[in-house]
């Protein structure tokens, strides 16, 4: 099927929603494979046939950079595939190298939706997800059991924390108001030095003694 034909359908429903379908889809490809597709490249054929032209992939140009060796220069960046669950898949399309993620500490469910536009008209889209994903310990674990050999990377953030709603507090210490942790200022200067939220580590305000 061309990807003319695929695109009018793909309009019609939610930009997330059509994403998820393309991740679900790179899954069962590889599922199907049964451990086939690994190998870089390898669903070049099904990519040309959307393209509805007759070459596979481009000749191989590898990049020697900071000790590593990529097989050529197009790389899938972070934001298509925020928790790792279809590295393989991916792999298997030919790119040079992976991004996954964004990935924070935590579990994280990003802004409420719709946080995703289509401008048609500038071929474009706005993103606003504010990096949903499941946490850095489940990303992890599903690269460590990746098949693909090929190089992969992870964009990382931190997790948003507040006093009054951070989940490793108890409910009474998150009830606190920020306390500025005791701190001591040169004997030549004439302010406080800025000290952090013991509880939080947050940065408190200074404040002229």
């Amino acid at each position: 099927m061309s990807y003319r034909l695929l695109r009018p359908l793909l309009f019609l429903t939610e930009p997330e929603q059509a994403h998820g379908w393309a991740l679900a889809a790179l899954r069962r490809v590889d599922r199907l494979g049964s451990g086939r597709l690994h190998q870089a490249g390898a669903l070049a054929p099904l990519l040309s046939n959307l393209r509805g032209g007759a070459s596979d992939l481009p000749p191989e140009a590898p990049v020697e950079l900071l000790g590593l060796r990529f097989p050529n220069r197009v790389g899938l960046a972070a934001g298509f595939d925020k928790d790792a669950t279809c590295v393989d898949g991916i792999g298997a399309l030919g790119f040079g190298f992976i991004e996954v993620g964004t990935v924070t500490p935590r579990p994280q469910a990003g802004q409420p939706k719709p946080r995703v536009f289509r401008i048609p008209s500038a071929e474009a889209l706005v993103n606003r997800m504010g990096f949903p994903n499941e946490g850095a310990a489940r990303v992890a674990e599903r690269l460590m059991r990746r098949q693909y050999q090929g190089i992969v990377g992870v964009n990382i953030a931190r997790t948003p924390i507040r006093c009054s709603s951070a989940r490793s507090m108890t409910t009474s210490a998150a009830s606190r108001p920020c306390t500025p942790s005791p701190t001591t200022s040169p004997s030549t200067s004439p302010r406080r030095t800025p000290s952090a939220c013991a509880t939080c580590r947050r940065p408190s305000a200074s404040r002229r003694s």
